[in-house]
């Protein structure tokens, strides 16, 4: 009479579930007291004037719906990362140098990067939107040299 076939039980199982998931995701972002000072709200604040976050958003969504996506972007990252990191390190602009030995140990993402990019077995990406970007991060390098700026930051 009123058993439940096992697929209706595993739809209800799954809706239980996304209630549940659902209703403490809510109470996090309800609760949660944003830790935005200093550096952070600086670089959030970075973020959001410089990339059009709906964009932003979806394009990380696509980046994580799949092993060889993450791949690609995990390793377009990677290389972002480590040309921004080593021209940081090699800075000597006061602005750059102030920020970067304060924060670069907590800031650093290749090496964190890398190790993403063998887990999932993929190797450095290199597109020409990759490509733009550290030619971007070059010449911010080159100007924060030459003018003292903070052009990387």
């Amino acid at each position: 009479g009123n058993r439940l076939a096992m697929g209706d039980f595993a739809k209800r199982l799954g809706q239980l579930a996304a209630r549940s998931l659902e209703s403490e995701s809510s109470r996090i972002l309800k609760s949660a007291k944003p830790n935005k000072r200093g550096l952070s709200l600086a670089l959030d604040k970075t973020l959001r004037n410089g990339h059009d976050m709906k964009v932003f958003g979806l394009g990380t969504a696509a980046s994580l719906a799949s092993r060889e996506r993450y791949a690609r972007f995990t390793g377009a990252m990677h290389v972002i990362y480590s040309t921004m990191e080593a021209r940081l390190d090699a800075s000597s602009s006061p602005p750059n140098r102030l920020v970067w030995d304060r924060h670069g140990d907590h800031l650093r993402r290749a090496s964190a990067l890398a190790a993403d990019l063998s887990e999932v077995g993929g190797k450095t990406h290199s597109s020409p939107a990759t490509r733009a970007y550290v030619a971007a991060i070059e010449a911010a390098a080159k100007a924060d040299e030459e003018g003292g700026g903070g052009r990387l930051l």
